[in-house]
């Protein structure tokens, strides 16, 4: 099994939905209704622009200048992986992402 180190708010939040995703999502993401690629590639979509609007009316509240999208989350994310000594490979496959791809644009 993949051990993700959580703060205990996160923990917490994943548990309460641990019975209600599909796969080996940690949250609700995809449900069984969303069967085929499409259905769920335009899931996702959706939900990464909801989650992009909220991140920025997040930097609007707290009044960061700057942008922030889902892709700068992942982005530090893997950073703080790789800085605290995690493997490329076990990175990968946490977040989905394919090896080469870590190291093509997150580690080189």
């Amino acid at each position: 099994a993949i051990r993700i180190p959580f703060l205990d708010k996160a923990q917490n939040i994943m548990l309460n939905y641990r019975d209600k995703c599909h796969g080996d999502y940690i949250l609700p993401i995809l449900l069984a209704k969303h069967e085929t690629e499409k259905q769920k590639r335009d899931r996702t979509e959706r939900l990464s622009l909801k989650i992009n609007k909220t991140l920025s009316k997040v930097c609007k509240t707290i009044k960061y200048k700057n942008k922030v999208s889902m892709n700068d989350t992942q982005l530090a994310f893997i950073l703080k992986m790789k800085d605290l000594g995690y493997d490329s490979a076990y990175i990968a496959k946490i977040t989905g992402c394919s090896f080469n791809s870590i190291h093509k644009q997150f580690i080189s």
